[in-house]
């Protein structure tokens, strides 16, 4: 596996949170790696994100109702990336 994690899209986010997650490591305490590592991840509301690393605090979205889901995504169990909505 790689160090890093790339994103190829990020859509409904202002440019400076698109670019600040860009690449971050594959052992970063966000959704994603730790789903990588894991298994999904699940955060409810917005008051799970809240309570995430500092990390996350770029991502929430302006709005106070929001959940986030992460889903690894696997090849003949090798990690290849992930998705998070």
């Amino acid at each position: 596996g790689g160090e890093a994690l790339v994103t190829l899209a990020m859509v409904g986010y202002p440019e400076a949170v698109s670019e600040s997650f860009a690449s971050y490591p594959v052992d970063a305490a966000l959704p994603v790696p730790e789903s990588l590592r894991d298994g999904p991840v699940w955060l409810r509301n917005d008051a799970e994100v809240r309570a995430r690393p500092p990390q996350l605090t770029n991502y929430r979205a302006p709005h106070a109702r929001e959940a986030v889901a992460a889903i690894p995504l696997r090849v003949e169990g090798a990690p290849m990336g992930g998705l998070a909505l």
